[in-house]
């Protein structure tokens, strides 16, 4: 079966993919997190502010 790839906008700088991660979980218990990918700055290790989450399967979101 194929995952499902999610692309979250608007994140805080200060949010990892640890804290990711949790939140989703935390806010429906029947959601499992595969992968969270924070895009960062290559040279300042900074976040831009958005991610790309994949999830086991669409019915393992919840958002779609």
């Amino acid at each position: 079966m194929n995952s499902f790839k999610f692309f979250a906008s608007g994140l805080s700088p200060d949010v990892d993919e640890d804290t990711l991660t949790r939140h989703i979980e935390r806010v429906d218990k029947s959601i499992r997190v595969k992968t969270v990918l924070i895009m960062r700055d290559y040279q300042t290790f900074r976040s831009k502010g958005f991610a790309l989450l994949e999830f086991p399967t669409q019915d393992e979101c919840g958002f779609y």
